[in-house]
This record gives structure tokens, sequence and C-alpha cells, in this order.
């Protein structure tokens, strides 16, 4: 169960593209990975160690050794088909800013890998997969994936959500009339449901220093209403006000400006 009063300080809306990103990045090498670069190789090598004497899977070990905790920043929330661009943009913000990304595609890579070495290990060799057993494997791995995630919230500060037609479909809405948004992403439904759930803390309760010192499958198709209300739009110039306007210093320093420029009704007068 996800603990209340555990989320981010705030979140933004970027709507960012490649040539956008090209504009206000120039000469931003790849990120450094944010997960292990050997965690997909673990995931093959390490199942037998994570069974217990009874022969059940030990899941905080499982999720211990293949989703380890990490200090990030930000969270970024993106569709698949942008795992490209999120990295570079996650490269930007690290280059010009010194602030540390988690890009949520880091664990997606792993599930299939995950999902497979499971399902391999219930069936006798020459069986068919069982649909029960796939179903049920499937849940137990999705459950792991989503706590990870939220975790991951509960340890960043500050949330964006890559918006793009890959993870965005513009839908009339029939509640409003208008246009709504929504996702055919269960995972960016789940992750941005999660930000209007869960109280924020203010950024100095996420510093140490000041603290203490689918892919889209065509068959079946399910789309998500998006609730992208709580979270403060922005686009590429407000990328490039941010690189430009902002005179250095720490990472906390860099996020500070942006929530002055952008969400100044959420800080607390002493906030910062």
């Amino acid at each position: 169960m996800i603990e209340a009063g555990c989320i981010v300080f705030t979140g933004f809306n970027l709507s960012l593209g490649s040539d956008d990103l090209q504009a206000v990045a120039r000469g931003v090498g790849s990120r450094a990975p944010t997960a292990p670069a050997d965690q997909r190789q673990r995931i093959a090598d390490s199942l037998d160690n994570l069974m217990d004497a009874d022969g059940t899977l030990n899941v905080a070990r499982m999720t211990a050794d293949w989703f380890p905790d990490l200090e990030c920043d930000l969270f970024l929330s993106h569709a698949h088909a942008d795992a490209e661009l999120a990295g570079r943009f996650a490269g930007f913000l690290g280059d010009r800013f010194g602030v540390r990304t988690f890009v949520d595609g880091d664990l997606w890579h792993s599930i299939g890998d995950l999902q497979t070495r499971i399902d391999d290990r219930a069936r006798k060799p020459g069986e068919a997969l069982d649909v029960d057993s796939v179903r049920r494997t499937t849940a137990h791995v999705h459950m792991m994936l989503m706590s990870s995630l939220a975790k991951m919230m509960d340890r960043c500060e500050c949330l964006m959500f890559l918006n793009t037609p890959n993870s965005v479909s513009a839908a009339k809405s029939t509640q409003a009339g208008g246009i709504a948004s929504s996702t055919y992403s269960p995972w960016i439904y789940g992750e941005i449901s999660l930000s209007t759930l869960l109280r924020r803390r203010p950024p100095d309760e996420h510093r140490p220093a000041q603290r203490a010192m689918r892919e889209i499958r065509k068959e079946p198709s399910f789309r998500y209403d998006l609730p992208l209300q709580q979270l403060r739009a922005i686009g590429v110039e407000d990328l490039r006000r941010w690189a430009t306007e902002f005179e250095g210093g720490t990472r906390a320093a860099a996020l500070d400006w942006l929530y002055r420029a952008y969400v100044p009704d959420q800080l607390k007068p002493s906030a910062l």
C-alpha cells in the first residue's frame, strides 16, 4: 500500500518534440542510465538466488535486486516510443542543471525479461504456457513494477510528464463536450493518477542537505482518460527560458528557479 504524504513537490506537463529539444539542448550527449548497466543480465542470472527454501520467489529480494532505490531529483514519465527523446532530455537536465532524472522506462525494459524468465521456469520442457499461470505471473510482475515506480515518485521532488503524440491522444470529452486528454498506456495512466491522489511535500523535505544537513498493442485496446489538470503546462520556450535565465548553482537552486517561475502559488512564503 502506498503511504499518504509521500509524493513529489510539484509536477509539469511538458510538451516536447525532438526538434524542440534539439533547439535548446545543442551539444548534449546521451545520459548515464539511472538503472544498473547489467540489470538485464542480472535478471537472467539471478532467478535461482531469489528463491526461498520452499521454492517461492521472494518479492522483497526481487524488488531490491532488479528495481533498486535510486537517488534522483526528477521523475520523468514518458511513452515507450519516446525512450530516445526521454534519454536525451534527461541528458540535457543533467548537463545544464545537474538535475538527476529517473526515466521510468528504465524499469519497463526489465519487465519483459522478468516475465519470460518466471514463465519459463513455471512450465515443463516442451509444454505450452498455461494461460492462467501467465495471468497470475503478469499480475505479480506488474504489481512489483507499479510499487517500484510509486517509490521512485516518493523519492523525487519533481515530476515531469513528456506530453507527445506517442503518450497522449486527443478525444472528444463525453462530459464537457470538448477535447480531453487520454492515453492507451496503463503505466502512464497509473503514474499520472498517482500524482493526483498523494499529498505533496515541500522541496526542503526532499533534500537531505536542507532537511538534515506497452508499447501499445492494437488488440485489445484500452484507453484511459488522463487527469493532467494538476500538472503545470510548459513547453520548449519555457525550457529555453530556464536554460537562459538560470545563472548557475546547485541542482536544488535550478529546480527552485523553475518553481518560482511557474508554480509560485504552491510555495510557502518561507519555503525558498
